[in-house]
C-alpha cells in the first residue's frame, strides 16, 4: 500500500474506508452491545496481497484500543490477522466473543 493513500472512518457508513484508483478497500462492522463487530474486510481484486486488508485490520485495531473498545472478529481475515499478532490484539477480543458463531452461520448458508 502507498503512504498517499489514507484510511477514513466513516463512522456513518460503519466502515473504515482507503479510497484508490480501483475503488474502496472496506473494513465493516456493527455495533453489538457496545463492542465493535467486524464482519467483512474488502478489498479491490487488482489490490490483492497489496497491504490494504492489513492496513484496513491495523488501523481498525488501533482505532478500538485507542478508543477502549472490544472487538469481535466476525470477519475471517480479521480473526487471523488477531491470530498472527496475538500478544499485540488478543486483549481487544470481547469476552463474550464466540468464533464457533460465526463458523456455524458459515455453515448453513445455502
Amino acid at each position: 500500500m502507498t503512504s498517499n493513500h489514507a484510511i477514513i472512518h466513516e463512522p456513518d457508513k460503519l466502515q473504515f474506508v482507503i479510497h484508490t484508483e480501483y475503488g474502496e478497500a472496506v473494513q465493516m462492522y456493527e455495533w453489538e452491545n457496545g463492542d465493535m463487530a467486524i464482519n467483512h474486510t474488502e478489498v479491490p481484486v487488482e489490490l490483492e496481497g497489496k497491504g490494504y486488508g492489513t492496513a484496513l485490520a491495523r488501523y481498525t485495531l488501533e482505532y478500538a484500543e485507542k478508543e477502549g473498545i472490544k472487538i469481535k472478529p466476525y470477519c475471517l481475515f480479521m480473526e487471523e490477522y488477531i491470530h498472527a499478532h496475538a500478544q499485540q490484539y488478543k486483549h481487544l477480543i470481547a469476552d463474550d466473543f464466540d468464533p464457533d458463531a460465526m463458523i456455524n452461520e458459515q455453515s448453513e448458508e445455502p
